[in-house]
């Protein structure tokens, strides 16, 4: 995503980049380690989320990495806003907005669409905007290991509109896009050995905490060699890593 919307408008002239979703950071990391050093003095990197506790994390990381000498780091404000309310961004002021695996769990995806579509600048071709989403995944199928041992707990399903190519380009296009291409990317998740990819899983990936909050220690352990065997049957030896299929968004203004 970093590497394209690079390409498509180069940012070393910059205006406003905003990481919608950030989650702990991972795009911003990238866009910093790749052109942190060519962004002009005058532009703006801002990681954005609704979750009080990604934007914690972001600052954690940003004072670390300042600590350790990486004074990049100093470019970066945070902001606790939601996706679908960009007020905090006047029309045409964004020239990067990028936003990883997030807008397929915004209820209202397409008024966050055209909020992002408002803020993005129409100088240079027009300002970028990339998102991702999952087509599948070995992880989000095991996201679902929670209802083989108590059958209530489904895993909440992604809108069908952004599993698909056609789907996501359809959103874009709707809401105003131009130029928009959408591609198919194979994703992977690394891990040493299949009950720390499981116990992962269980404890750390965003919404787990509240399907499995209420299950025995029993319950959960049941789950993760469920999960366990799962992950051994598609990948023999260990360490390994998990494979998914996520499409990448991209549009101007």
């Amino acid at each position: 995503m970093v590497k394209v919307a690079n390409t498509l408008y180069p940012f070393a002239s910059a205006l406003t980049i905003v990481d919608i979703g950030c989650g702990p950071g991972q795009i911003t990391s990238e866009i910093l380690k790749a052109h942190g050093a060519d962004l002009p003095s005058s532009s703006r990197l801002i990681a954005s989320d609704l979750s009080p506790g990604m934007i914690e994390q972001v600052q954690k990381r940003k004072a670390e990495e300042i600590e350790k000498g990486d004074q990049l780091w100093n470019k970066v404000e945070t902001l606790q806003q939601d996706a679908t309310d960009l007020s905090a961004f006047p029309d045409a002021s964004v020239s990067h907005a990028l936003s990883g695996f997030v807008l397929f769990m915004v209820p209202q995806a397409r008024t966050a669409l055209k909020e992002i579509h408002r803020v993005l600048t129409a100088k240079n071709g027009g300002g970028v905007f990339e998102t991702s989403s999952w087509h599948s995944s070995e992880w989000m199928e095991l996201m679902g290991f929670p209802a083989k041992v108590r059958p209530e707990k489904g895993m909440p399903q992604m809108p069908p509109t952004w599993r698909t190519v056609e789907g996501v380009r359809r959103e874009l296009e709707a809401t105003g896009f131009k130029d928009v291409e959408v591609h198919t990317v194979e994703a992977y998740m690394p891990f040493e050995t299949y009950d720390e990819v499981a116990r992962f899983i269980l404890s750390q990936f965003p919404g787990m905490s509240r399907m499995t909050g209420d299950m025995t220690q029993a319950e959960l352990e049941k789950t993760r060699d469920l999960m366990v065997e799962y992950v051994k049957l598609k990948h023999p030896t260990e360490p390994s890593r998990l494979v998914g299929t996520a499409i990448v968004g991209l549009g101007r203004k």
